[in-house]
């Protein structure tokens, strides 16, 4: 299964379904309501672009279904795909997003080992890039989705 494809496929639908589109501005409006642009480089707009896009999907509430958009892929959404693929789905909703310390790091592996710095917990993550990049004692913030056999982070 290819999460990065199947995470595509959520953000594709949440970018093109009609209602979403329209939830999409409102949430920008809220999200941006207090953001001032000026002096504002690429670096920081784009990060700050990508925390919306996530805040959107994974946390936001839809003034019409009163879910979040993932919430709503799940349940109205998801026609036409595989077991294995609902089941990924299902998983979404469940996403912690914050602040991880890493403990460890094995690149030869594609693992990190990281903790909640709220102390809400430690799991062993797949990420390939990051655990070439990152040492024990680095600070990640990322949106992890806790896949039973094995979490990864969003983005």
């Amino acid at each position: 299964m290819n999460t990065r494809k199947l995470l595509d496929k959520f953000r594709g639908w949440a970018l093109q379904d009609p209602v979403m589109k329209q939830e999409l501005l409102e949430a920008e409006a809220e999200f941006f309501a207090f953001y001032d642009e000026t002096g504002a480089d690429g670096d920081e707009e784009g990060t700050l672009n990508g925390l919306f896009l996530e805040w959107f999907l994974y946390d936001r509430k839809t003034t019409r279904y009163l879910k979040t958009p993932v919430e709503v892929f799940v349940h109205y959404g998801g026609r036409g795909l595989s077991k294995t693929e609902k089941e990924f789905f299902k998983t979404l909703p469940e996403t912690i997003f914050g602040m991880f310390e890493v403990l460890s790091s094995a690149p030869d592996e594609g693992l990190l080992r990281v903790k909640r710095l709220d102390g809400g917990g430690e799991w062993t993550v797949k990420d390939a890039l990051g655990s070439k990049n990152m040492k024990a004692g680095h600070v990640v913030f990322a949106r992890l989705i806790p896949f039973a056999d094995a979490p990864i982070f969003t983005g």
